[in-house]
């Protein structure tokens, strides 16, 4: 039922993997630190002083806390869902972690691998939010998969703004995790006795993204032995 599992896990999330950035509210929040310090230095206000360094330590110490709610983590075994073209390729992702603490507000997401416009459009191709991630916790992301052969899930992106919303951080794990994806099908009813009353259906691939040198199948078209070409042997 599922792919191969990937045999080794990725290096763990460090200090040189995160990234941390402060988002549209952690903006606001450094520019209100810096008209309050402006204004405890021009009316030389200790109770402007202490609010403007009570906040920012509070930026550090979320800094810091987002930084632990991420790290350690890296990506273990990656099984896939067989699908067809059209559909979604489902990609299980275990997520392993020495520590015993669970990870709040953790959003897993796969990125598309040949998007380089990533200042134009999200590269996201599947997101996954969790509350809570528990240690050895499985992630399960759906990427659509429009055209048959190999599907690759793509570089896997764990971000939090835990604790404070305030600062995202982020880290990328790469896998080689892929995916057969099989030729699109549809259902129609044939012409006959049975078939013509709707009790049974026959399946049947689409030219565009099917199998190379079949024919399509109509209604009351009994497939000829010549259909598909064999080759054999030469001479």
């Amino acid at each position: 039922m599922f792919g191969h599992p990937r045999p080794f896990p990725t290096p763990p999330i460090n200090y040189r993997r995160l990234y941390m950035l402060p988002n549209r509210h952690g903006l606001l929040l450094g520019a209100l630190i810096l008209v309050i310090l402006l204004g405890a230095i021009n009316y030389d206000n200790a109770l402007a002083y202490l609010l403007c360094f009570l906040l920012g330590g509070l930026l550090l110490v979320g800094m810091l806390q987002g930084y632990h709610n991420l790290a350690g983590l890296q990506l273990g075994e990656v099984e896939s869902v067989p699908t067809f073209a059209g559909g979604e390729a489902e990609f299980r992702l275990h997520l392993l972690d020495d520590s015993a603490r669970p990870r709040h507000h953790v959003t897993v997401s796969a990125l598309a691998l040949d998007d380089r416009r990533w200042w134009l459009k999200d590269q996201r191709t599947a997101v996954t939010q969790l509350p809570v991630l528990e240690p050895g916790g499985e992630v399960i992301l759906r990427v659509p998969s429009p055209h048959r052969g190999w599907q690759a899930i793509g570089r896997v992106r764990v971000e939090s703004r835990f604790p404070l919303g305030v600062l995202g951080g982020w880290a990328y794990l790469e896998t080689r995790a892929r995916i057969g994806v099989s030729a699109a099908c549809r259902t129609l009813a044939l012409a006959g006795s049975g078939f013509a009353r709707g009790s049974g259906r026959a399946r049947q691939c689409y030219r565009r993204g099917g199998f190379h040198g079949t024919a399509p199948l109509s209604a009351g078209r009994i497939p000829a032995a010549h259909s598909l070409a064999i080759p054999g042997p030469s001479g």
